[in-house]
């Protein structure tokens, strides 16, 4: 098992950030039955603000304690801090089992020691895993469970203040085969707005989900971002409010449907970078996109399946977090057309109960269908400017054609 990957730390005392630098061979073979230890190359190493001299000038062992032909280890995690950006969130971690183990385990075993969360080196950037859903750049099939000998860096729980901890492994507890996992297809869609910033470097992934348990500021729910060396690979965040100012999360948790979330992005790429916005014809909000340069009045994404945006950026090299925002308002209306267009009937569910409102022409018939275009219902005659029916089909998306006396107009509603 030789040339797994590990990871240095890359730390840049001229520069405004830290982050790690992936070192994919270590050189030697792991042989079964014997002990191993994993190096991390530590920038914490009591170095004052402002010193250039060299930050790996010794290496801080990650050592491993218990029998690994047994059935329980404890690797030390040691978050560190430094003087310049304080208490580090980010730990490195290693499964120092011969089989795959199941990370959301792992996280039930240490929750005072470790956040839901995981990254991996992917080569262009990190790969994350929240239960929500994966984020960053894309890593495959890489999910709940973790490779045998496979290396991951985890973050911080709340209410864990120590530098050091001890992660615990217990093979019955968090193998793959005794939780008898399969690889799941993917997190919940419902409620989750999926945006990813690509081009020729790469493609990288971050999300807003709305679920129970989200909070208003960071907490263990989310999942942080780890940055890499400033490149050219478009790598996309979202910003949230925590005890110590903003922070860059991959994996944004929230629990409103009326809130402002900025939209940042890190690069240094000078060409066309195009963001693609998923998830938001099953999202039961109004979502908006800002871009204060370019379109401060806003692009209406509700009902759409996807919508894609290219932009060039104005400022490289340095992380952007003052152009764009993603703007969430309560579902009161739910249609393709712009707001301002009031001549349009407007259709929206709520109390188990779809309502259509045609406020410039009567409403002759409502019909509704499913998204390959089959009819599920259609009313009679309406002759009125109001409609409601309680006769909803299942959860999802549908499409909804009102005939009036002005036209006919297809929405689309997101039925919960």
């Amino acid at each position: 098992y030789a040339n797994r990957y590990t990871f240095r730390s890359d730390f840049n005392v001229e520069g405004d950030a830290a982050g790690w630098e992936a070192k994919t061979s270590i050189g030697e073979t792991f042989t079964l039955g014997q002990g191993f230890a994993f190096y991390a190359y530590n920038e914490l190493k009591g170095l004052p603000q402002g010193d250039t001299g060299n930050p790996f000038a010794a290496a801080e062992k990650i050592s491993v304690s218990g029998n690994l032909a047994g059935n329980s280890v404890t690797e030390p995690l040691n978050f560190g801090g430094d003087d310049q950006y304080g208490e580090s969130p980010f730990a490195l971690a290693a499964n120092p089992f011969m089989t795959t183990i199941d990370f959301d385990a792992l996280v039930t075993d240490n929750s005072n020691i470790i956040a839901n969360t995981y990254m991996i080196w992917t080569g262009p950037g990190f790969g994350a895993y929240n239960p929500d859903g994966n984020y960053g750049v894309d890593f495959g099939d890489g999910g709940q469970y973790i490779a045998p000998l496979q290396s991951f860096i985890v973050q911080r729980a709340t209410g864990n203040n120590a530098q050091a901890s001890g992660l615990t492994f217990d093979i019955a507890a968090i193998s793959a085969n005794a939780n008898n996992a399969g690889l799941r297809s993917s997190a919940t869609p419902d409620n989750k707005l999926e945006i990813t910033a690509s081009n020729p470097a790469a493609s990288v992934r971050t999300f807003i989900a709305y679920r129970e348990g989200g909070q208003p500021v960071l907490s263990d729910r989310d999942g942080r971002k780890l940055f890499s060396t400033m490149n050219a690979v478009p790598d996309v965040y979202t910003l949230k409010e925590s005890a110590n100012g903003p922070v860059a999360v991959g994996a944004n948790i929230i629990a409103t449907d009326n809130l402002t979330v900025p939209l940042g992005i890190a690069t240094t790429y000078t060409g066309v970078i195009t963001l693609t916005f998923k998830g938001m014809d099953r999202y039961d909000a109004q979502i908006e996109l800002i871009d204060k340069q370019e379109r401060p009045e806003g692009i209406v994404l509700t009902g759409r399946e996807v919508y894609s945006y290219d932009f060039t950026p104005s400022h490289t090299g340095v992380r952007v977090e003052d152009r764009f925002e993603i703007r969430f308002t309560p579902a009161t209306v739910t249609r393709l057309q712009p707001a301002d267009d009031d001549a349009k009937p407007l259709v929206y569910c709520r109390d188990n109960t779809l309502r259509v409102v045609s406020p410039a022409s009567g409403i002759r018939s409502v019909s509704l269908c499913n998204l390959q275009g089959q009819e599920i219902y259609t009313s009679g005659p309406v002759n009125a400017n109001t409609f409601t029916t309680s006769r909803l089909p299942l959860s999802g998306a549908y499409l909804v054609k009102v005939t009036t006396e002005a036209g006919i107009n297809h929405l689309k509603v997101f039925i919960k």
